[in-house]
């Protein structure tokens, strides 16, 4: 074999059929649920707690491998939807239309918007490069969430 050509090559040796991952804006803007984790953490909220740290446990893993690993991509998305269903739902009916719930709600469908238009886009960089913004707003929205969350204590304690 030509030594020259070997040494000089530019592009790594990716096998077919096998998945890499790799550290990337999406990998990660996936930390981004470790603030909500510590906010719940501050103000005794274990829901909140757990409920982020399965969202950066998903996400990480999903974006690592960018997107590729199916089974992954799926646990991700069925873990971060039923978390986000969830506490939408909670909200609506513990909060309703108080400021910071607005806020929550605004956030969670300028981060659906996003994914929708990266999902059916098809185009994987628009993924590569926007889909941080859809961790952006969501961890946006749970933390507007657990302020409603604290608000709402507060005025029931009447601290």
């Amino acid at each position: 074999m030509n030594e020259e050509f070997i040494n000089n090559t530019t592009e790594p040796c990716i096998l077919p059929n096998v998945i890499t991952g790799c550290i990337n804006r999406n990998f990660c803007s996936s930390f981004l649920f470790l603030f909500p984790a510590l906010y719940g953490y501050y103000i005794s909220y274990t829901s909140i707690i757990i409920g982020s740290l399965i969202c950066l446990l998903t996400s990480t893993a999903h974006h690592y491998y960018q997107a590729r690993h199916k089974i992954i991509q799926m646990i991700d998305r069925i873990c971060v939807n039923s978390i986000a269903l969830f506490f939408i739902c909670h909200c609506i009916l513990k909060f309703g239309c108080i400021f910071y719930a607005n806020l929550m709600y605004l956030s969670a469908m300028i981060a659906l918007l996003i994914f929708s238009y990266i999902f059916y886009s098809y185009d994987m960089v628009i993924y590569e490069k926007y889909y941080c913004w859809v961790h952006i707003f969501a961890v946006a929205g749970i933390m507007f969430y657990i302020k409603a969350y604290q608000d709402e204590l507060t005025n029931c304690t009447g601290d």
